[in-house]
């Protein structure tokens, strides 16, 4: 009953397969580099993710790293068929997807593909959502197969943060209940129709009755105002949570909903369990991909004296501080891992310079006035932290090559009377989350006709995009970071191969006249099309797509 129902769930409400910057092997180097490892580097290695759907998080990396291997398992036949296909269409060479149970590869069966070791291992948005059984499973696969400076990434939901969702899931739940739906079907006879003849509710259908649920809680607290809320009793942390996670107004984001609150698991954890249990199986925690578990000004707030010399304990400690609801934690072979940490390593010892010196640094900054005529810079990746004024000539660095990257080496020549400064300064931004950081160059190239095109290793690539309305698997830019790519979008960048701009330029007019589309713009919040566009209007959506184009890194010199 369980895998029918998490079938149903599946084939209701599709999971897009999306990229995941995260879990991308340049941010899993980088991490790696920076905590003392060794690792593969990403142009040759071996790569393996588990439950890895149509394939969507594999195959940016796969296209740009052609002399590395990749692997993607997924126990669903259909999303591996068609995944499959999708791959072979895209002219991908080095990723292949096997259909496969965790639990057996982790006991030595499955393909020949797992006679050899893998470099980087992906379990993205599994761990939290399977039994017991497979959690063991997984921890098992890390042990057998990764290479001796291996690393795997796991996600997984974590408490303190979920303790408050897990109230929301268990309400979601039973608003779409079949008892619930039973009974106000006979009291009101609105829900006969989401019934089946078994009595029982459709994944959708059950999606529906908890938003109707939710949104009417919503409503019902704002149309009454909070003050009367606190009166009644009314728990404002449902309403919130409802508000944030729930009734969203993009119906894209369903599939979100319906595998976080209706799995038939959703297991968090804390933080020191979860450490327990990798060690278990002969594994240890190297780091968390946010460098903030490590160097959170949270810490500040443990008392003088009570400061924990362990680092899984000091890390738990800031999970309780920061209502922890979610951990990207990479993992390593134990005895790997107790090496480094005897020598030295580790994020908490601090990073060696030449190792920031490889790495790609990338940060856009907003400037603007404070009341007081102030200059205030607040960070585009964390607006929650405001910058140093002083720090503008900085800013402006890393703003020219936005959301391209920056290579530390090359700010320090250029600055080399402020090195002391830079050193400084970059530390701490990059503990703050204002600065991002990939073992990979991310390199914004504008479109000019005859100098530059649309790099010919994602013409296939971008033709999936340009061919299907209703994509299972999400657009990445070259560091992996989900983009939206609409299939119009997509067929400009085809365009984009050395031709001058006014052909590009007719080509997408040609488009929109064949296709018998219409240009829409977003005036007081509402789309609204745009009638008889000239050529102007024309120019400016080209060039806002061109851009998008740019900032992906799909350009590349002729």
């Amino acid at each position: 009953m369980q895998e029918n129902n998490i079938k149903d769930t599946y084939d209701s409400v599709p999971y897009t397969s999306n990229p995941f910057a995260i879990s991308s092997i340049f941010r899993l180097e980088a991490i790696a580099k920076m905590s003392g490892f060794e690792p593969a580097p990403h142009e040759k290695c071996r790569v393996l993710e588990l439950g890895c759907s149509f394939g969507g998080n594999l195959m940016m990396s796969a296209l740009r790293c052609p002399d590395s291997e990749f692997i993607g398992i997924d126990l669903s036949s259909e999303q591996i068929e068609r995944g499959s296909k999708i791959v072979e269409q895209m002219g991908i060479k080095n990723l292949k997807l096997i259909q496969g149970d965790i639990s057996q590869i982790a006991t030595g069966g499955g393909s020949r593909e797992f006679g050899k070791k893998f470099d980087y291992i992906i379990v993205h948005g599994i761990y939290s959502w399977v039994p017991d059984f497979v959690k063991d499973a997984i921890f098992e696969v890390g042990k057998n197969y990764l290479s001796p400076h291996g690393l795997i990434y796991i996600s997984y939901n974590t408490y303190p943060g979920w303790k408050g969702k897990d109230v929301l899931r268990d309400l979601m739940l039973f608003a779409a209940s079949n008892e619930t739906a039973l009974s106000i079907a006979a009291a009101k006879d609105i829900a006969k129709a989401e019934i089946d003849a078994n009595g029982e509710l459709s994944a959708k259908n059950k999606l529906a009755m908890a938003k109707g649920f939710c949104t009417a809680l919503v409503d019902f607290s704002e149309k009454i105002g909070q003050d009367e809320c606190y009166k009644l009793g009314i728990s404002r942390h449902t309403i919130n949570f409802a508000k944030e996670h729930v009734l969203t107004n993009n119906p894209e984001k369903d599939y979100y909903v319906m595998h976080e609150y209706f799995e038939t698991f959703n297991d968090p954890c804390y933080f020191k369990d979860f450490v327990a249990k990798a060690r278990s199986h002969g594994l240890d925690y190297v780091a968390d991909t946010h460098l903030q578990s490590h160097f959170s000004q949270i810490f500040e707030a443990i008392p003088a004296g009570m400061m924990p010399n362990d680092r899984i304990i000091k890390e738990q400690f800031g999970d309780f501080l920061l209502n922890k609801a979610f951990r990207c934690s990479i993992l390593g072979l134990k005895e790997s891992v107790l090496e480094l940490f005897k020598a030295g390593g580790g994020l908490d010892g601090g990073v060696k310079k030449s190792v920031l010196e490889s790495l790609y640094l990338q940060a856009g900054f907003e400037y603007q006035n404070s009341p007081d005529g102030k200059l205030e810079i607040i960070s585009k990746l964390n607006k929650a932290h405001k910058i140093n004024p002083e720090l503008k000539w900085l800013c402006d660095e890393f703003n020219a090559l936005y959301p391209g990257t920056l290579s530390l080496k090359d700010l320090l020549e250029k600055y080399s009377q402020k090195q002391d400064i830079i050193w400084a300064s970059v530390a701490q931004l990059l503990a703050l989350g204002v600065i991002d950081f990939s073992a990979a160059p991310l390199r914004v190239l504008g479109y000019e006709g005859a100098k530059t095109r649309v790099k010919e290793s994602l013409r296939g690539y971008i033709s999936y995009f340009a061919n299907t309305d209703a994509p299972v698997i999400g657009a990445a830019n070259e560091l992996n970071a989900l983009i939206s790519l609409s299939p119009l979008e997509a067929k400009v960048a085809l365009l984009c191969d050395g031709r001058d701009l006014g052909k590009v330029l007719k080509g997408f007019k040609d488009i929109i006249k064949s296709s018998g589309q219409s240009l829409v713009q977003v005036r007081n919040g509402k789309q609204e099309k745009i009638e008889a566009p000239n050529d102007a209007v024309f120019k400016g959506f080209l060039d806002n797509i061109l851009e998008k184009l740019s900032n992906a890194g799909y350009f590349e010199k002729i």
